[in-house]
């Protein structure tokens, strides 16, 4: 009788303590730094589990994490006595610390928007922060999470987010981040402004919008074709001048609009290398003065030689001469666009001056005897190939600002010249006979 009195005394006891067993813990941070604190009842021996891999038995312990995070703190609670008696509990509760060396370096404050018209509707990214404060640059202000803010006008705002981290104990770290913020008066418009550059290169165009305040674009390159792309390239199928069109406009996704045109004339070229340049000149003698007319199509580029050791890039240059006699005036013309289009041509007639103001002048224009550069581009030596070979002949290496870079005489029909020791650049290849005359002209590429 007595055993089963004790026995029920034993069962009953470990009944009361089980259903007496709770687990719970309360927390403070300070950074990355976690104090603990044990709530739990009816227990004495406790586990505790960090989330990073680490574990303490202590009752109120105090854990250091190594990185800011989130982490998942677990508590396993029991009580158990010298019959047997026994119960337990747990409980889990994710605790975030931060980095508290200070200046930010835990925090980020960042944040996107979307507008509609002068209305910004703002949504925080930051990280690692628990309040916000926010400027709009109209004098007025926010702490909300996500707000949205109507401007009285039109303008460009720099909406500034301030966010930063502050915890029970003392943690703390910050962070901010401007960003400027063009907002629309949707009464249509005053805000929008179209417009845009471009590079030519031979008979195709490379256009940049550089409009303000749009969203949408519509192009007409005056060929009867159109592109609502915001920088198209264009081919144009001839050379010549087109009028080229944008307009540019926004428009909201409530019916705010507003927007803006322009034109500009656009000259394109043939690129397919020298059939559209054509150099030629007429001129006018007076005395030992010649005043030329360049009559050349297709080139924005010249190079005159006047056959007395004077030069000239001017497009109609006057040139006086120091005594009377016959010249052979060479005029070399071609077109170099922003990108490497590329076509050239080259004119030589002979002009006679006087002393007196005879107006009179020869016109005999002088034959071009036809010779190779090979290769062509080259970056260290080009072969000059002159089947007609006259005696005592010679080349005149030039750069295009008419400096004399190599001079060779051509004693077989393939001269080889090194040119690698100039710089990266168009050259131009003068032949000279015994008389010093100019026999021929041509270019080649030092890439």
């Amino acid at each position: 009788m007595k055993k089963l009195i004790l026995l029920s005394f034993v069962f009953l006891s470990t009944f009361i303590v089980s259903a007496q067993c709770s687990a719970d813990f309360t927390w403070t941070t300070s950074g990355n730094t976690v104090q603990l604190t044990n709530t739990s009842t009816g227990t004495y021996i406790h586990d505790w589990n960090f989330g990073d891999g680490n574990s303490s038995s202590a009752t109120n312990p105090t854990h250091t994490y190594s990185s800011a995070g989130s982490y998942d703190i677990c508590l396993y609670s029991y009580y158990i006595d010298s019959i047997g008696g026994f119960c337990d509990d747990s409980v889990c509760y994710q605790v975030t610390v931060i980095d508290s060396t200070g200046g930010g370096s835990s925090c980020n404050a960042d944040f996107t928007w979307n507008t509609s018209g002068n209305t910004v509707f703002f949504t925080n990214t930051s990280t690692g922060t628990n309040s916000n404060d926010w400027w709009f640059d109209d004098g007025t202000s926010s702490s909300a999470t996500n707000p949205t803010h109507t401007f009285a006008a039109s303008g460009t705002y720099t909406v500034c987010l301030y966010s930063y981290y502050l915890d029970s104990v003392g943690g703390f770290c910050d962070d901010s981040v401007c960003y400027n913020i063009t907002v629309f008066d949707s009464t249509g418009g005053s805000s929008c402004n179209a417009d845009f550059t471009w590079s030519v290169s031979g008979n195709t165009v490379f256009f940049s919008n550089t409009s303000t305040g749009t969203n949408s674009n519509d192009w007409w390159f005056d060929d009867g074709t159109s592109s609502s792309a915001t920088n198209p390239t264009h081919t144009f199928a001839t050379s010549g001048t087109y009028t080229v069109c944008l307009y540019s406009y926004y428009l909201d996704s409530v019916g705010g609009f507003c927007d803006d045109s322009v034109c500009y004339d656009i000259t394109v070229f043939d690129s397919t290398g020298g059939s559209s340049c054509n150099a030629d000149f007429t001129w006018s003698v007076s005395g030992n003065t010649v005043q030329f007319t360049n009559t050349s199509s297709g080139t924005n580029n010249h190079d005159w030689w006047f056959d007395d050791g004077t030069s000239s890039t001017d497009t109609n240059p006057a040139h006086t001469y120091a005594a009377p006699g016959t010249y052979t005036i060479c005029l070399y013309s071609y077109y170099l666009d922003s990108i490497g289009g590329f076509c050239d041509d080259s004119v030589c007639y002979d002009v006679t001056v006087f002393d007196s103001l005879d107006s009179t002048a020869g016109t005999a224009v002088l034959s071009f005897n036809e010779f190779q550069l090979y290769p062509n581009p080259t970056n260290s030596v080009i072969n000059i190939q002159f089947d007609q070979l006259a005696s005592n002949s010679h080349a005149l290496i030039v750069d295009m600002l008419g400096r004399e870079m190599i001079e060779v005489d051509l004693t077989t029909q393939v001269t080889e010249v090194q040119v690698a020791q100039l710089p990266k650049g168009i050259y131009l290849v003068q032949l000279f006979d015994a008389n010093n005359r100019i026999i021929g002209l041509s270019k080649f590429v030092r890439k």
